[in-house]
């Protein structure tokens, strides 16, 4: 990826999970174009245990940014952790990612961009298409990027793909 001198305007991309290395590398790709921000691959950690709600068989993405900010990453100024497992927050059924408003810390995953809104699968280019939107949305939150009322806005918020993919 992009090679900086300055550790503070790095973004670290951290893999939870087994997501593959295509995707992350789209990602990273991604981040840098439209961000212009430089990215570095910085391994994979296994997803916190705690973070798992039994009940809903999801993980709860407030804890992840919870963990996530306790775990230490000072060469970088963001992180933003990607995994294919299905996230939750309290007050949503699911969401394709979160982050920590003007923070550190954001997370995303593919768990439930692999899938139209009728169910059928996705092609491969529209699944990491997704996934790269959704990273971009959960960094831009980082840099204290609000939600957009515009339908087509990057930050709009997108409750289903189909919202995401428009």
């Amino acid at each position: 990826m992009t090679e900086t001198n300055s550790s503070a305007a790095r973004l670290g991309i951290l893999e939870m999970g087994r997501l593959g290395e295509i995707a992350l590398r789209v990602v990273a790709a991604n981040l840098q174009a439209v961000m212009g921000i430089a990215v570095d691959m910085i391994g994979s950690h296994e997803m916190p245990e705690h973070a798992y709600q039994d009940h809903r068989q999801q993980y709860d993405a407030g804890l992840i940014l919870k963990y996530l900010k306790e775990c230490s990453f000072p060469e970088h100024l963001k992180i933003l952790a990607i995994t294919n497992l299905d996230l939750c927050i309290p007050i949503l059924t699911y969401v394709f990612g979160e982050a920590e408003m003007g923070g550190k810390v954001a997370v995303v995953s593919g768990f439930r961009l692999r899938h139209n809104d009728d169910g059928t699968p996705a092609p491969l280019d529209r699944y990491y298409e997704r996934l790269a939107k959704a990273a971009l949305h959960e960094v831009a939150h980082t840099l204290s990027l609000y939600h957009c009322k515009t339908p087509h806005c990057l930050m709009h918020f997108s409750a289903k793909v189909d919202q995401l993919d428009s």
